[in-house]
């Protein structure tokens, strides 16, 4: 007989699934055993975990180890497996989510415990997925319905196959998820090496950490920034996001939204550069019927609309003086007026800010209020650029190249050995953003299997690396402008002109060469 088969008797193995390895750690067999017997009430006193093992009968035998020993036995165990294998409660809210479930969906534990599972389902499918977890009738595992898709944090949507058990926990009854990646499974031919291949990297076999909230990024300096995300999403302190353009400041301030307690409510975003000054007020605060020529009808403003939830205001720096003082009163009352009403509008709103300029510098130049400055940097986040976490650059490249080659529906296989240099060795002025846009330029014209970076693309930016950046912040951005500008020969605007380059809008790097008092050069015939 199959020593694997199904026990026949009323004491059979209960859901487990477990990965077998050799003395020298590598994998070698892939075991997952199901019990078709419905599980017993567990203790109250005992945690997931524990109430898990307790379904199982235990992973030691009585008497051999604390109870503590045998719960950490068993998620060493969970940890250990190939499947995503995710717990949930009887309002479907997630209760344990092992290691492959983090790779499988590019997250961390911590910041998707005690949230709906249907998170990682499209918004088209979740009702299914609802019904189907709230049948708690079946004693016997189902597999998942088969027009199922998963999302990834990052926004991808994937095919899954798996199976769905109840199981009671406490005075509950809830569910046992073992999830894995269709796609992944079908294109490798067997489980073990597509289940691996997620861990691998395209050259190497490195095993790559899973994503932070969608984000890649193994440097010391963004893996701080993950910690610091990590500490003040669990508070309702105003956060200010500061870094260069392309950092992904945006992602930031999403990350802080989705790993804090109001990840259900609104997350507006208002890009403070793109508005008229003229209309900024009317954007964040609302207004009237009536207010000013053109109010046909009262509108509710951004703050408004997020009540409950947060609002990120990108790009604060270019407020308008009128602007600024009435945020500071949002910020420090929760309370403001529409445009042309007097009526007071109490809200319960998190702002979380972000520029690319230097606050305090405007500050000392009267261009920033110094009240508002300090109310907004409650706890500041500096995104580093990423010319300074060199290391994630094969990450990053990687990524992108995986994602624009399903894009384009072609076979590129990686990156040739001296593009990659080529891209370690560039000063990427418009960082992950840049990167990303040479990477998706490539991808569309690549002729073979490796992907090739031309020479062009980085080699003005490359003797921008070797250039001194000592001294002041305002000292270096004004001699990398004007070093741009010289080689852009004084062109401003369009796709080879100094604002494309440094990635600002031409506005933008305008103002900028006023406050740094930079002179344009003559343009060359």
């Amino acid at each position: 007989m199959n020593p694997l088969a199904r026990s026949q008797t009323a004491n059979a193995p209960c859901s487990l699934a477990t990965s077998r390895t050799s003395h020298t750690a590598e994998l070698i067999g892939h075991v997952d055993v199901i019990n078709y017997k419905p599980s017993q009430p567990a203790s109250p006193r005992l945690t997931t975990s524990k109430a898990l093992a307790h379904s199982s009968g235990g992973l030691a035998r009585q008497g051999e180890g604390t109870p503590r020993d045998n719960e950490q036995q068993y998620v060493n165990i969970l940890n250990a497996t190939t499947d995503a294998i995710i717990a949930v409660d009887q309002d479907q809210r997630i209760t344990l989510f092992n290691r492959a479930a983090e790779d499988l969906f590019c997250c961390t534990a911590a910041s998707v415990i005690g949230q709906v599972f249907d998170r990682f389902i499209p918004a088209r499918l979740r009702d299914v997925m609802r019904n189907y977890l709230q049948d708690t009738d079946r004693v016997r595992p189902r597999c998942v319905p088969a027009e199922l898709t998963a999302l990834r944090t990052g926004g991808e949507e994937f095919p899954i196959e798996g199976a769905v058990s109840p199981v009671r926990f406490n005075d509950y009854i809830g569910h046992m998820i073992i999830l894995r990646d269709a796609k992944e499974r079908a294109q490798a031919g067997t489980c073990v090496p597509s289940l691996q291949s997620r861990r691998e990297s395209s050259c190497g076999g490195k095993r790559r950490r899973p994503a932070f909230m969608g984000m890649i990024g193994e440097a010391p300096g963004m893996q701080a920034v993950f910690k610091a995300v990590q500490m003040v999403a669990k508070t309702d302190s105003t956060v200010l996001i500061t870094g260069e353009t392309g950092t992904g400041k945006e992602l930031i301030a999403r990350a802080v939204h989705d790993a804090s307690g109001r990840c259900k409510q609104a997350f507006i975003t208002v890009n403070c550069a793109a508005l008229p000054g003229e209309l900024i007020e009317s954007e964040l605060f609302g207004h009237e019927r009536g207010a000013f020529t053109g109010a046909t009808n009262q509108r509710r403003g951004r703050f408004e609309l997020a009540h409950g939830g947060a609002i990120f205001l990108d790009e604060i720096g270019e407020l308008s003086a009128q602007a600024q003082a009435k945020l500071l009163r949002v910020s420090q009352e929760q309370a403001f007026e529409r445009v042309g009403g007097n009526q007071v509008i109490k809200v319960n709103v998190r702002v979380i800010a972000a520029t690319n300029r230097d606050l305090a510098q405007m500050v000392k130049a009267g261009i920033f209020r110094a009240d508002l400055f300090y109310r907004l940097n409650v706890f500041p986040l500096a995104v580093p650029p990423l010319r300074e976490r060199r290391a994630d650059i094969p990450l990053l490249a990687r990524h992108f190249l995986e994602k624009y080659a399903d894009k384009t529906g072609r076979a590129l296989e990686g990156i040739a050995p001296i593009s990659m240099e080529r891209l370690n060795q560039y000063h990427w002025p418009g960082n992950v953003r840049e990167l990303q846009n040479v990477i998706e330029r490539m991808a569309i014209v690549a002729s073979g299997p490796l992907l090739e970076i031309d020479d062009a693309l980085v080699a003005p930016a490359a003797a921008d690396a070797a250039a001194p950046t000592t001294g002041s912040l305002h000292n270096v951005a004004r001699n990398h402008i004007e070093r741009v500008l010289k080689d852009c020969r004084g062109i401003i605007e369009g796709s080879r002109g100094a604002a494309a380059i440094l990635g600002l809008k031409p506005s933008t790097l305008r103002y900028r060469m006023k406050l740094l008092g930079i002179d344009k050069p003559a343009r060359a015939a």
